[in-house]
């Protein structure tokens, strides 16, 4: 059966997972009662039991303090979907799916471990599909199709996971620089050859913008491949913190509408990340 949580229970879960996804790697009692205005020691004994349901996990000690576990997750998402994206990952590929609505059955009855999903659209899937749903940058459910219904999918769920709080300077790739006063076909062979989707552009040593293949592609449609790159570049370069974790990367790029950071670490650019490259991450570190 599902966990039946007390309002203050269900308040004091929304509140850990908000605060250890905001990159706390462990979160204390006082944190929490502190927002919700409440006695720490009242928040333990509510810690309490939700580790005895199997929601949170603790570590003792100075440094040590309260995270979610999956199952947390999972129950938060039964209850409520947040306006938060999901990604969806259709056998290592992803798929543009407007999701309504997920719902688990994991909680209530745990020999029918499913995902059903409510999509706003038909979806070209088939039974047997190996299926990886990113939610809210949150949470991964990995599992296959059972089922493809008009608007919707029945999954077997075999795993799922809480998104690891890895740093994004262990997945930058490396940093691809063109000049900007090179010939765009120039800098598409470095860009190809370094197998990069995406360059820092430079003027005299700066920063000045972004050449992605994407506008490598447009100008060859436009025959402008003679053309300077700094006639195609993109000014908007946002830069992540090498110690940032990929959840918190995934905000920004969301929130600054680009799907590439630069990554800086002690003062220097050592690397740029993707959403795509976090994401296909995500996928595969999801695997068991």
């Amino acid at each position: 059966m599902e966990p039946k949580l007390t309002a203050v229970q269900m308040k004091v879960l929304r509140t850990l997972v908000n605060l250890y996804l905001s990159g706390s790697n462990f979160v204390s009692s006082e944190d929490v009662a502190k927002i919700l205005n409440k006695r720490p020691g009242t928040v333990r004994s509510h810690m309490q039991a939700l580790r005895t349901l199997g929601l949170v996990e603790g570590v003792p000690g100075p440094r040590g303090g309260y995270r979610p576990t999956s199952r947390a997750y999972e129950l938060l998402l039964n209850h409520e979907m947040s306006e938060m994206a999901v990604e969806i990952f259709v056998n290592g590929i992803q798929e543009e799916l407007d999701v309504e609505r997920i719902k688990l059955t994991a909680l209530s009855n745990p020999n029918t471990h499913k995902a059903i999903i409510s999509l706003s659209q038909e979806a070209d899937l088939n039974s047997g599909d190996e299926i990886s749903i990113i939610y809210a940058k949150q949470l991964i459910i990995q599992g296959k199709v059972r089922r493809v219904e008009d608007n919707g999918l029945i999954v077997d769920v075999e795993k799922i996971v809480a998104i690891p709080k890895k740093k994004i300077s262990q997945l930058a790739s490396q940093l691809i620089t063109v000049d900007s006063e090179m010939k765009v076909k120039n800098a598409a062979d470095i860009l190809s050859k370094n197998g990069a989707y995406c360059g820092l552009v430079l003027e005299n040593g700066n920063p000045v913008g972004l050449l992605t293949l994407d506008q490598i592609v447009k100008a060859v449609a436009e025959k402008k491949t003679e053309s300077r790159v700094k006639e195609l570049i993109k000014p908007k370069i946002v830069v992540g913190n090498g110690e940032m974790n990929i959840s918190e990367a995934l905000k920004l790029m969301r929130r600054e509408g680009v799907r590439s950071l630069i990554v800086l670490e002690n003062g220097k650019f050592i690397g740029m990340v993707s959403d795509n490259q976090i994401l296909k991450y995500l996928v595969n570190s999801s695997r068991v």
